[in-house]
């Protein structure tokens, strides 16, 4: 139940994501951060920089350059910083380099940390930094990509390297008046290589060979991160021992790049010890405009500058991901102008609407006094029938009563008489004299006239006429049918 919950959560997240994108998407903000910047990537024996001007989704071109050193040297800090200020010369308004290492100078280290420490990566592993490296974090550049998530549990890729092998290079650059705005290193900018490639960007596993006269690189990486990276002097034994490892025994795609045909015979040796048969990508299609060719060597600078398609990885962020500037005032412009569009939706409706009532209201004006009228004559009808209704209601009053007063004379014995009696529309009362007026009731409730006959009150004895008086009430019979 936690694990699905767990993956609800992610998927919701994956989906606010999106909709962030889509909400606050900028058309100019590929214009914003268009930029030209200096991509330099070091290795032994060799060094390659490349200018480019646009933005990592869409590069320019402009000029490229080698540096070349003795098979097992780097170039010095100086060499380094001269070799860029000359490849600069006619943009030396431009002073942002992307500089990316090889692998001999980093260390490359799979980590995993309980998912509750995902809002806080950085930390954590800045934390940890002196278990999973030999330095502690005050003395390394450091990043990290995200593997996977899985049973709680985050799985990343930590890329770190010794400030003190970059200071010198730090120091010399920054002499020529230059500044080092983004770190990687070369196997990860390999991959990048490898992922524009239409061959890989669906594969989930893949292993990349690049092989030189310095020695050979295998990287295998998943879904775009790496997860493991081995350099070694190229003989036969060490491949085959990095291919049974357990992380390389079962890959979608093994790839050899930008290999010379001066290697080819490692070349040979390497695809004789894979299960599968590898791909050989010469040249790659890279989202990049030329302005002249360029030959393989510049794979790796061209590769640190093209857009991450995972997490941007940049050591000197020391892990921490820098969130995407809102475009605000263009969006809050949309939005009012979204806001102002839903207004007149609303308004003109109403519009139409209000101009329809007063039509309506005009011809109501020039019809009212022929309304008037009619009320009028309305009016007269209903007093003409409630006088009707009125004279018959009297007349059958009149009719009942007399009636009811022809009964009481027909019931009541010769001895009793009545010396009042009241007649409402239900209800009557008697008052009077009887010798007996008990059976007064017994009579009164024979007749179809009457019901519910009872005293009112107590019967007295009169001495003065020796009789009972008496006070009768009465509820008429079918007296509202017969109205």
């Amino acid at each position: 139940m936690k694990v699905k919950i767990s993956e609800r959560i992610e998927d919701l997240k994956k989906t606010g994501i999106v909709f962030g994108k889509v909400l606050f998407f900028s058309p100019l903000y590929n214009m914003s951060n268009s930029k030209t910047v200096i991509s330099v990537s070091i290795e032994k024996g060799l060094t390659s920089a490349c200018l480019l001007k646009g933005f990592p989704e869409r590069l320019n071109l402009q000029k490229s350059n080698i540096l070349r050193t003795s098979k097992d040297s780097y170039p010095t800090p100086e060499d380094l910083a001269s070799f860029i200020d000359l490849l600069s010369q006619s943009n030396r308004k431009e002073r942002n380099i992307i500089l990316s290492l090889p692998k001999e100078w980093c260390i490359v280290k799979t980590a995993d940390f309980p998912d509750v420490a995902e809002d806080n990566l950085s930390s954590v592993i800045a934390y940890e930094m002196d278990n999973l490296t030999p330095f502690p974090a005050e003395e390394v550049y450091f990043d990290y990509d995200i593997e996977k998530k899985e049973n709680n549990r985050i799985y990343v890729t930590l890329y770190a390297v010794k400030k003190q092998i970059l200071l010198p290079y730090e120091n010399a650059i920054n002499e020529y008046g230059y500044s080092i705005f983004k770190l990687t290193l070369n196997p990860l900018s390999l991959i990048k290589v490898c992922m524009t490639h239409s061959a890989c960007s669906d594969k989930s596993e893949v292993m990349l060979f690049k092989i030189r006269e310095t020695g050979t690189l295998a990287i295998s990486s998943r879904d775009g991160v790496i997860t493991s990276v081995y350099a070694y002097n190229g003989n036969s034994s060490t491949a085959n021992s990095i291919l049974s490892t357990e992380n390389n025994t079962d890959v979608d795609k093994v790839i050899f790049i930008d290999n010379k045909d001066s290697n080819k015979e490692m070349e040979e040796k390497v695809r004789d010890l894979l299960s599968q048969k590898p791909e050989t990508f010469d040249s790659v299609n890279l989202p990049v405009k030329k302005s002249f060719d360029f030959n393989r060597d510049y794979s790796e600078c061209i590769g640190a500058a093209l857009a991450d398609t995972n997490k941007p990885v940049n050591l000197l962020t020391y892990g921490k991901v820098e969130r995407r500037r809102i475009p605000k005032a263009l969006t809050f412009t949309l939005l009012l102008l979204l806001v102002v569009l839903l207004c007149l939706h609303l308004y003109i409706p109403l519009e139409k609407d209000r101009k329809k009532i007063v039509i309506i209201d005009k011809k109501i004006a020039n019809l009212r006094p022929q309304m008037e009228e009619v009320d009028a004559m309305k009016r007269e009808v209903e007093v003409l029938k409630d006088g009707v209704k009125s004279a018959e209601a009297f007349l059958n009053m009149k009719r009942l009563n007399m009636e009811l007063i022809k009964e009481i004379t027909n019931l009541l014995p010769e001895d009793a008489w009545v010396v009042r009696m009241e007649i409402d529309d239900d209800d009557m009362l008697l008052e009077g004299y009887a010798v007996s007026s008990s059976i007064l009731i017994e009579i009164l409730e024979s007749s179809e006239f009457f019901k519910n006959v009872s005293f009112s009150s107590t019967t007295i004895k009169d001495k003065r006429t020796n009789k009972e008086r008496f006070r009768i009430k009465a509820s008429l019979e079918n007296r509202r049918d017969e109205k």
